[in-house]
């Protein structure tokens, strides 16, 4: 599984090995769950970004190499980046933070959830899946009270005496 977070600024070659630019958001379809391809930036200020589609997408390792470009407009993560998701109850669960795909199809399997710096730090970051959300024009809105916890906790911290990660 991939997050945006792993392809943001990954750099993206065409076929001749030039560089065209990096990556700066990826573009969906959230009515189909799906990654349509990403959004590339020349890393110059005035040049305008382009649009990669998934099948364009040759290789994507360390960096990406992509066949063509596409015209057109598409829904960038950018566009709902921390926007409010609302419960079933009608309270704001969190913001959008990260989608996590499948690295192969391209499929959304779910929402990165924010509640705040330090309700994250105790309870950890909440997952949707994307089947239970709905986009409003204004709110992403969760469609059950579901929800999967994500918590990090840093591996020396807690390391117990004798345990199989000390030892290797």
């Amino acid at each position: 599984m991939y997050r945006i977070k792993n392809l943001s600024l990954m750099d993206v070659f065409d076929l001749k090995g030039v560089k065209i630019g990096v990556v700066n958001d990826i573009l969906l379809n959230l009515n189909e769950g799906k990654i349509l391809g990403i959004k590339v930036s020349g890393g110059r200020i005035i040049e305008k970004t382009i649009n990669v589609l998934k099948e364009n997408i040759i290789s994507l390792n360390e960096k990406i190499i992509i066949e063509k470009t596409s015209d057109g407009k598409f829904l960038n993560f950018g566009d709902i980046k921390n926007m409010d998701i609302i419960d079933i109850d009608g309270s704001i669960f969190g913001v959008a933070e990260d989608i996590v795909f499948d690295e192969e199809s391209f499929n959304i399997k779910a929402i990165v959830v924010s509640s705040g710096f330090i309700k994250n730090f105790f309870e950890g970051k909440k997952i949707v899946p994307i089947t239970q959300i709905i986009a409003g024009d204004e709110s992403l809105y969760k469609i059950t009270n579901q929800e999967l916890s994500m918590l990090s906790i840093p591996h020396k911290l807690f390391m117990e005496t004798g345990s199989y990660e000390e030892e290797v």
